[in-house]
């Protein structure tokens, strides 16, 4: 069957976020973005005038990627408040470990437009999300009640945000996803009960001590 236009431009899209996490976005030409994936450059500028077109492409793409991801794991009803939260954990496990630190400077200082893009998505959709399971998980006895989840929610969401900053992240000598692992562990751990924790560290593939092995 023939390809229409509209799945051949999805096929770039995902195609060229591959190259995107792997070498960052400075190092990328639109003749790199063509000549790795096989096609002639004026195949790519067919759908895409310039990198900054196909970067700001590649960025809404795995915006509703994640939204989707998150959104299937939230409705299905069959799954209890820790099997939900850890596919929502997951999901942003999984994106935060294909930022390496080479894209992560690209994305702060040479393309703040679409890092800017990139914190506004995380505040109003998936720090969102997280929250509103909190408060399920508080209501379903997954989350201890001893803590006001009007002081707690926003302190966790800050919190977060303030971490996966740039700055931040290019301080620290570690691979990203271990700092969010680490921090998924210490901070969510404070607030789950020991069922809960226990389950979803479990589900995620962490200990729940640092020095244990998972």
């Amino acid at each position: 069957m023939k390809q229409s236009e509209e799945e051949k431009r999805r096929i770039l899209v995902e195609q060229s976020s591959i190259l995107f996490f792997r070498y960052g976005m400075s190092k990328l030409t639109m003749e790199d973005f063509a000549s790795r994936q096989g096609i002639s450059k004026k195949t790519l500028y067919k759908y895409f005038p310039n990198k900054y077109a196909l970067v700001d492409e590649i960025i809404r793409h795995q915006m509703v990627t994640i939204a989707g991801k998150i959104a299937a794991a939230r409705a299905d009803e069959s799954l209890e408040f820790p099997a939900k939260f850890s596919s929502v954990l997951g999901v942003i496990v999984e994106q935060v470990g294909k930022l390496g630190e080479q894209l992560v400077r690209d994305m702060y200082y040479t393309s703040p437009e679409h890092w800017a893009k990139i914190e506004k998505f995380r505040s109003d959709y998936v720090f969102k999300a997280i929250g509103e399971l909190l408060v399920d998980g508080m209501k379903t006895g997954y989350v201890r009640d001893d803590i006001n989840p009007q002081i707690v929610i926003p302190l966790l969401l800050n919190t977060i945000q303030s971490m996966m900053t740039p700055e931040q992240m290019i301080k620290i000598p570690f691979p990203v996803v271990e700092v969010f692992s680490t921090f998924v562990r210490v901070i969510f751990g404070g607030i789950l009960t020991d069922s809960a924790r226990k389950d979803i560290f479990r589900n995620l593939g962490l200990s729940e001590s640092p020095k244990e092995k998972s």
